[in-house]
Formats: structure tokens, sequence, C-alpha cells
């Protein structure tokens, strides 16, 4: 059971829009994530996305069956992570678990404490293939 986009954040959790990102840091993660917020801001472009991650990732497989899945926002947000600093999956999930701003895009509340194994985050940011990235671009 795959889901494209939560309907609504956690009742703690903050929405996209507002995270506060540090304009003034020279690390390139609030970048990314800068440009994730916009992208996520943009309705038709956020649907556009998640329409190609809906077709691309496992588009055989029944949604409706089966244990939840990571959602297509939450790949997608830590495949662009992966990608752009090229990083491994050890620094992914040291950053998906302690980074709180990339906590908050992955739509996860700060009292969460739900955390990814590198495990996990290899079996679903592997599903984002380059081809669909750059059906995306």
């Amino acid at each position: 059971m795959r889901a494209v986009l939560k309907s609504q954040a956690d009742l703690w959790g903050t929405p996209i829009e507002p995270i506060e990102l540090n304009p003034k840091s020279r690390d390139d993660t609030p970048a990314v994530l800068r440009g994730l917020q916009s992208l996520y801001a943009d309705k038709d472009v956020r649907e556009q996305v998640l329409g190609v991650l809906s077709r691309r990732i496992l588009p055989d497989v029944d949604r409706t069956k089966g244990r939840p899945g990571m959602e297509f926002w939450q790949i997608f947000v830590l495949g662009v992570v992966k990608f752009t600093l090229n990083c491994d999956y050890d620094r992914l999930e040291d950053l998906t678990n302690h980074h709180r701003a990339l906590r908050q895009m992955l739509m996860i509340s700060d009292v969460s404490k739900k955390r990814f194994s590198v495990h996990t985050l290899v079996d679903n940011v592997s599903l984002l293939t380059k081809e669909a990235l750059d059906e995306i671009n």
C-alpha cells in the first residue's frame, strides 16, 4: 500500500511551505531542500512529478494490498538528496534520521520516533531511476 502523498501531515508535523531553511548556509543541503520546497509549493508541478513517480515506480504493483511502503514524495525527496549531494546510503541514513529540516520535508513530525534503516533506504530510493529523474527534469 504505497501512497503517492499523505493527504495531510502528522498532527505535530510542519507543513512543507513554511519550513525555515537558513538562507545564509554555505552547505548544499539547505539549497537542495529549498528547491524541493519550491517544487512542492507549486501544486501543478508537484502533481506532474508525483504522476511521473506513480507511473515509473513499480507500475504493475497493486497499491491497495500489502504493507505500507514509503510514500512517493519521500522517495523523491531522498532520491534527489542522494543524487544531488552525491552521498552514499550511510550518509543518507544519518541525514534522514537526524537532519530536522529534511525530516520536516519528509512530513515527519519533530516528536515522531520514526527512523529509517539503511536497508529501507536502499530498497526504496533505488526505485527512483535516472530515467524517472530525466523525465521529471
